[in-house]
């Protein structure tokens, strides 16, 4: 794990644990890294609920409640967030979908992805254009998403 993912996830607890919240992900582009991530962080069980990885559509529709057909968008990433904190009663919910290549996906470019962070009172949603191979657009997508969650907690 970089220097970075720690870093950003040690913040993302100490910040959840500071303000008695837990934290859910859903991910399917990033596929579980940033539940890897925020697993490493110090004193975890305290704060993470855990992330659920819903890489093909119809385990976003299934699990989350996807209910949108385009998922490489904000509002696929609005929906697995609000689907994310219904099933598990966390408090604070990330969830990320995009494009990680090798090849552009039903009209959406490669390294186009959705962030989704909040709470059931106030999702956010974030568009980044990552550049570089899948390994690379997915680590990206992990900062990205790690970030956005610290700045929520804040």
């Amino acid at each position: 794990m970089s220097d970075a993912t720690q870093r950003l996830a040690t913040g993302v607890g100490a910040a959840a644990r500071a303000r008695g919240l837990t934290v859910i992900g859903a991910e399917s582009v990033t596929a579980g890294s940033v539940g890897q991530a925020l697993a490493a962080a110090p004193e975890a069980s305290e704060w993470f609920a855990g992330s659920l990885v819903a890489y093909m559509d119809a385990t976003k529709r299934s699990v989350l409640g996807v209910e949108i057909d385009d998922v490489f968008t904000a509002e696929c990433a609005r929906q697995m967030a609000a689907g994310a904190l219904r099933v598990s009663g966390a408090d604070v919910a990330v969830a990320i979908t995009g494009v990680a290549g090798p090849d552009p996906e039903a009209g959406h470019d490669v390294g186009e992805v959705h962030i989704c962070v909040g709470s059931a009172q106030s999702l956010e949603t974030f568009e980044h254009r990552l550049t570089g191979d899948p390994v690379e657009i997915v680590d990206a997508a992990k900062l990205h998403a790690l970030e956005h969650l610290a700045r929520a907690l804040r």
